[in-house]
């Protein structure tokens, strides 16, 4: 008669394996609550199998309030000794030892937070189990003679290899069973390292895990660099690492990063957007009516970065998405936009059959990743030599609750996690209309994933639809960020449009706005007796937001972008100088909100 051991916190699931151990003729060894409830299931469900209390075995109690059960030579010596072994048979029969061939168990639950008092640490440590780990270690020492069972999803699946072998296991399943065993211990013990290392040392440590590693099949950031990729156990939300790849070449070590980009900047709208990422930053972003819309606003913002991205979509992309990027003219008047790969919940089976029939799209990666919704990581590493730093992630936008509470004259709001009390609000005296708060609030999402110092110019190009425009990324110099770079590819973008609408622009430059063709006759006759300066400063002037990641230290942030016309700013604040920046914005007859909040990104 073959024998198993179960002790298991969580009982669910247990009959389903007793009714293979039943037919497979073994007998059941178990421990005080877990006994009681087989012997209640068995006698339930008549079921031939026979439960004998570990204590009868040992004829040693429980003792120590339950802190020793199962740890005894009759019960480890029965799970670690090998019976293929001649010496070791001899010495557990000498002994009286009989073979433990399947050991079930999941361990306590583990009150990780010990807090302050000796009641709750004498919780903490009574949480902390012994004996089960100890068991499945020896069971994994000698997985070749004992299987393991630790998680309670695989009873089903075990007991029908149990019947089907006549109550043995097959020795890759036994090896299965052990590496998700030898991790679970492993889970466990790290859990209670972290929490008694906090409670006596007062040191907090990190122990994360991340699975199914697996080299990148290219290269890692540059072409001398290897790469490898591993998933987080526990994943938190839409992501491309354990997303699904319908199609193309394999994702890249750089495909990946800019992918997380992406999809970090188009989940913080509800309605539909797209994001062009190149090295990680957002040269295009914008949304729509429809994503491809979006797509088109969000190539405008820099046609030229747009080539060979990632582009990312918090919508289902359909076969008219992949007609845009495989039928319109490129800026080598061929058809087709390269990009490297394209980031949405899901695709259209037509998208992807399409995408297929198309020679010059074979590469091009396609990674379904699941609803893009709010939810977000509460935390983030970053690796550096000699260690990781670990971070809330920045989740929040505003020092207020929502932006409509920035629409007002400036006030100040503590800042309850630094102790200090903020300005807020408008700091002007000229203030923006209601109406706009919509465009404050894209321009501030899209210099939130910009790389600092960023100086971003985001528009309204139809109501309710927004896009940016021009960025500075990335600059040590925040004047140069938003004086040479941003308010230059805004005028860049905005003559690229003048002449697209009045039909100077060469053919593969009037396809970005394709779907918009229609309305160009409508557009041209308001245009018909301005100059395209006359254009730019309209536009610049009546329909964009300027933000920044960060405060402007000096005014000369300010008089660079209001030479072009902007009329309206939005910044954290906080600057020694920030009277004078106020005051270069009442001078420029510009209306400035301060949200109290910064948002860098290194």
């Amino acid at each position: 008669m073959r024998r198993a051991i179960i002790s298991v916190t969580d009982k669910s699931n247990l009959l389903v394996l007793l009714n293979a151990l039943a037919q497979c003729n073994f007998e059941v060894i178990s421990t005080g609550g877990t006994a009681r409830a087989i012997q209640t299931l068995i006698n339930e469900n008549h079921l031939n199998l026979k439960v004998v209390d570990v204590t009868t075995i040992t004829e040693f109690p429980e003792v120590f309030r339950g802190r020793l059960k199962s740890i005894h030579p009759l019960i480890e010596g029965a799970i670690l000794f090998d019976p293929t072994h001649p010496g070791d048979l001899e010495e557990a029969e000498k002994m009286g030892i009989r073979p433990i061939s399947l050991v079930v168990c999941n361990f306590y639950k583990f009150k990780a937070e010990a807090g302050g008092s000796s009641l709750q640490e004498e919780e903490m440590l009574e949480s902390m189990d012994i004996g089960g780990p100890t068991m499945v270690t020896s069971a994994i020492k000698n997985y070749k003679s004992v299987g393991v069972i630790t998680d309670i999803n695989d009873y089903e699946k075990i007991a029908i290899e149990l019947i089907n072998n006549g109550g043995d296991l097959p020795l890759t399943a036994k090896r299965e069973l052990a590496v998700k065993a030898i991790n679970n211990v492993a889970d466990y013990r790290s859990q209670n390292a972290m929490s008694i290392t906090k409670l006596f040392a007062g040191e907090e440590t990190l122990r994360k895990k991340w699975i199914k590693g697996r080299v990148l099949g290219g290269y890692g950031e540059n072409w001398h660099q290897s790469a490898m990729i591993f998933q987080d156990e526990e994943p938190f939300g839409a992501n491309a690492i354990s997303g699904k790849q319908l199609h193309g070449a394999e994702m890249s070590f750089n495909n990946y990063v800019d992918a997380a980009a992406g999809i970090e900047a188009v989940r913080e709208f509800p309605e539909p957007c797209c994001a062009v990422i190149k090295h990680t930053n957002p040269c295009g972003l914008a949304t729509g009516k429809t994503i491809v819309q979006a797509l088109e606003r969000a190539w405008q913002g820099d046609p030229v970065s747009a080539f060979g991205g990632v582009i990312a979509f918090n919508r289902d992309v359909g076969v008219e998405v992949m007609q845009a990027l495989t039928e319109r003219l490129n800026s080598q008047g061929k058809h087709g936009w390269f990009v490297e790969a394209i980031i949405a919940p899901s695709f259209t089976p037509e998208a992807v059959e399409y995408v297929k029939s198309k020679k010059t799209k074979e590469r091009m990666r396609l990674m379904a990743i699941g609803h893009v919704g709010k939810e977000k990581d509460l935390f983030e590493i970053k690796d550096l030599p000699g260690g990781i730093l670990v971070q809330d992630r920045d989740n929040e936008l505003f020092l207020t609750r929502h932006i409509r509470s920035l629409f007002k004259p400036a006030y100040y709001l503590d800042d309850e996690k630094n102790k200090v009390k903020r300005l807020v609000g408008v700091v002007t005296r000229k203030l923006p209309p209601i109406e706009r708060e919509g465009l404050f609030k894209f321009a501030w999402v899209a210099a939130k994933h910009t790389k600092s110092n960023a100086v971003v110019i985001a528009r309204e190009y139809e109501k309710g639809l927004y896009q940016v425009i021009g960025m500075g990324a990335g600059q040590p110099n925040r004047k140069d960020a938003g004086g040479k770079l941003a308010k230059s590819k805004a005028s860049e973008n905005l003559t690229l449009e003048y002449d697209i609408i009045t039909g100077r622009a060469a053919p593969h430059w009037a396809e970005i706005l394709a779907s918009e063709k229609d309305d160009f006759e409508t557009w041209r006759g308001k245009l018909e007796h301005g100059s395209v300066h006359e254009y730019i400063n309209s536009e610049l002037g009546e329909k964009c937001v300027v933000a920044s990641d960060a405060f402007f230290p000096f005014r000369d942030g300010i008089d660079e972008v209001a030479d072009i016309g902007v009329k309206s700013v939005i910044q954290p604040g906080g600057a020694m100088k920030d009277s004078e920046v106020i005051e270069a914005a009442n001078e420029n007859g510009m209306t400035m909100i301060f949200t109290g909040m910064r948002h860098f990104k290194h």
